[in-house]
């Protein structure tokens, strides 16, 4: 949005609570810049770069990546254009366009007021400049009405509105996953994903609203996980459709309710080798998860050392040059993702860490 847009809502309205840029506008203006880099290979590493820092929604976090990136592309003589236009247009209002300063806004993009503008200018106003106020009020007017009887037919008819739908779609994905992922902690859950750690705690347990999943039985506002798709864009994601699942599963005292993925009856080898009361007070997780999915980083580095045998194959039959580059491209972002999240590491209060968004 423009300044004197902006300058104008706040003279007639009051100052927002917070003035966010579209994500869409923000990623499209730094790709038109970062194209008159002529190293096609700084641009995608750049961009990486930027990206990352952008949807970081830490902001101790994001702060130290930013510092880091400024200096990285400070450092560069061939990257200079673009490092003082960043500066100029990016540095100081970090607030308007990071992730950080939108957790559960449920905003990123201004589609929904580009949709707006542009039905009351072709629809209302015929594609035309209209200079008269009384006529822009009366289009505006006009449009307001039939918003109000499409809500009216929506309220009737039971339209599937767009929530519900992502809803439902997001339940479908979420069967993919399952219940060994999901581990408790103190005041909340931990989901593994894509050897990613999503924490997951509870908001709302009053709400009884209509933005609900019917297969799990909770609604938007129970649960909110540290991913994206849940801080960012405000959508029940799939890490609570798998807990809500994983809950409706189990009863509130421990005990299974679906009996058909119980495992068999604890034998007298079992009772021995745990020992009676250490497995009458293990959770029903614990019985159903095997012990090599308790520790996902012993079987996560153990993928990762069969990859680089893999990858040193694939290096033996390597010929040419152009062979040999595309697997230095791969290979050359690593260490400088290793380092990013070391530094996110660093930043992570030990009280904060299983909240984490």
């Amino acid at each position: 949005m423009a300044d004197y847009y902006y300058d104008a809502w706040t003279a007639i309205m009051e100052k927002a609570d917070s003035r966010l840029y579209c994500t869409w506008h923000v990623d499209r203006t730094w790709r038109e810049n970062l194209s008159k880099i002529s190293s096609k290979e700084t641009q995608s590493i750049i961009y990486k770069q930027l990206r990352t820092m952008m949807q970081e929604t830490n902001e101790k976090i994001f702060k130290r990546m930013l510092e880091s990136v400024l200096t990285s592309i400070s450092n560069q003589p061939e990257i200079k254009t673009f490092y003082d236009y960043f500066m100029k247009n990016y540095s100081n209002n970090t607030n308007n366009w990071a992730y950080c300063y939108r957790v559960q806004n449920g905003l990123t993009t201004n589609m929904h007021i580009e949709q707006m503008h542009r039905s009351i200018k072709y629809l209302f106003l015929d594609g035309k400049h209209t200079k008269r106020l009384d006529k822009a009020i009366t289009a505006i007017t006009k449009f307001c009405r039939d918003k109000l009887l499409e809500q009216l037919v929506i309220m009737n008819k039971g339209r599937l509105c767009s929530k519900i739908s992502s809803i439902r779609t997001r339940h479908k994905i979420s069967e993919s996953l399952n219940f060994e992922d999901i581990v408790s902690v103190g005041g909340g859950w931990q989901v593994v994903s894509t050897s990613t750690e999503y924490y997951i705690h509870e908001e709302n347990n009053a709400c009884k609203c209509n933005l609900m999943c019917s297969n799990c039985g909770i609604c938007l506002h129970r649960y909110s996980c540290s991913c994206l798709d849940s801080t960012i864009k405000w959508n029940m994601c799939k890490h609570i459709h798998l807990l809500g699942r994983y809950l409706k599963t189990f009863s509130a005292d421990g005990e299974h309710v679906n009996t058909d993925i119980l495992h068999e009856p604890e034998t007298e080898t079992k009772a021995h080798v745990l020992g009676e009361s250490s497995f009458a007070t293990e959770s029903p997780l614990n019985r159903i998860c095997p012990p090599s999915m308790k520790d996902p980083f012993i079987a996560s580095k153990k993928q990762v050392h069969d990859m680089l045998l893999h990858t040193e194959s694939l290096l033996e039959k390597c010929k040419t040059v152009s062979q040999l580059d595309v697997i230095k491209n791969a290979l050359r972002p690593i260490e400088t993702t290793l380092n990013a999240l070391e530094c996110k590491k660093e930043c992570i209060d030990p009280d904060e860490e299983y909240m984490l968004t």
